[in-house]
């Protein structure tokens, strides 16, 4: 499948998290709520219908009315995206328990895509979790991890690459470069720097979510 574009717009997650809420679909005018500018909205739209994302049908009883809600494919996206940053974001105004929320949780996939592995289960389903592992790494990676999760992470790369050999659709390979930029970020000191790696990690999470996706629909077949 092509990749999902417009995943890599502002207000995308946002938007289709919404649109979730509301299966019968939203007026027009109801996205007011989550994207202001009109012009952002409409633009939006037109990149989530192309791709499948959501249906519009038009009401002409009473005056023209729009009718917006996702299609089985947006259902799925906006599904994987609510849950990727429901395990990501703060469960308290503190940092440091964020750290440790996002942490843990990590961890906990880690040894989930471990058993998987030590189990023999299917490579794209292996794969596909590990660019669910991806995608949460890069989401916030500001938030410093401990050397025994990075070893727990180097650990499962070790062994699923030893198992499948080169058949893991290069899931980790793209995890071990975002663990390297973390890293490179973590110790950036200008802006410039900075730039750099935000620019990478909004292509690694592209990626990852897109892989991811393919992966899904192999298996469904």
């Amino acid at each position: 499948m092509s990749e999902i574009d417009s995943l890599n717009e502002k207000y995308a997650k946002n938007m289709l998290i919404f649109l979730l809420k509301y299966p019968g679909g939203v007026m027009h005018k109801d996205l007011t709520a989550v994207v202001k500018n009109p012009y952002t909205r409409d633009k939006l739209l037109k990149s989530f219908t192309l791709e499948n994302l959501v249906e519009i049908s038009v009401d002409t009883r009473g005056g023209k009315k729009y009718n917006i809600k996702l299609t089985d494919k947006g259902v799925f996206v906006a599904k994987l995206l609510k849950v990727v940053d429901a395990a990501v974001s703060t469960r308290t105004d503190a940092y440091e328990m964020y750290t440790v929320e996002k942490e843990r949780y990590i961890q906990t996939k880690v040894s989930e895509i471990l058993s998987m592995v030590n189990a023999n289960e299917n490579k794209e389903k292996v794969a596909m979790h590990m660019y669910e592992l991806a995608y949460i790494l890069v989401s916030s990676p500001e938030c410093t991890l401990s050397e025994d999760t990075i070893d727990k992470i180097e650990v499962l790369i070790t062994k699923a690459q030893k198992k499948y050999s080169a058949k893991l659709f290069r899931a980790p390979s793209l995890i071990q470069t975002i663990l390297y930029d973390i890293n490179g970020f973590m110790e950036s000191e200008t802006y410039e720097q900075y730039s750099v790696y935000f620019n990478a990690f909004s292509r690694y999470a592209r990626t990852a979510i897109n892989k991811y996706m393919e992966l899904w629909n192999r298996i469904q077949k």
